[in-house]
């Protein structure tokens, strides 16, 4: 447990993803550290486990949390690797601000046609997670 932690601190804070890496990833304790990142953030975003599983572009979290992937795992892979990418984003913009960083996406943007970020990457999917982060990267570019 203890080598997980520290692995996912050391990847998550020190790795830049472009596009992510992530759907390549096999290794079973980076898998769980993967895992145990996501479901920190879910719970930060007070982010209800069926929204949960939307998310991560499934029917069931259960398997997950219990370290149990699908056979072609590079879907959920992706997506986690999308959404902690947003959230390394918000942490940028909002370092000394925990409760702003983690309020974000409950809060109307007019670049996603005034929805919210959760709105958007809930109704589109991967798609909808794509384009929430390229607005966070596109503002911390500027």
């Amino acid at each position: 447990m203890i080598k997980a932690t520290v692995y996912r601190l050391s990847y998550y804070n020190n790795v830049e993803m472009t596009d992510t890496l992530l759907p390549q990833l096999e290794d079973p304790e980076a898998r769980k550290a993967l895992v145990e990142a996501i479901f920190a953030l879910f719970e930060r975003w007070h982010v209800h486990e069926l929204n949960q599983a939307r998310l991560l572009g499934i029917d069931s979290v259960s398997d997950i949390k219990n370290n149990k992937f699908p056979d072609d795992a590079s879907q959920v892979l992706e997506n986690i690797g999308q959404l902690l990418a947003i959230d390394r984003a918000l942490l940028k913009f909002f370092p000394y601000e925990p409760t702003a960083r983690d309020q974000w996406i409950f809060v109307s943007q007019s670049k996603l046609e005034n929805e919210t970020p959760l709105t958007v990457m809930l109704e589109q999917g991967i798609e909808g997670i794509r384009k929430v982060r390229k607005l966070l990267e596109e503002r911390l570019a500027q």
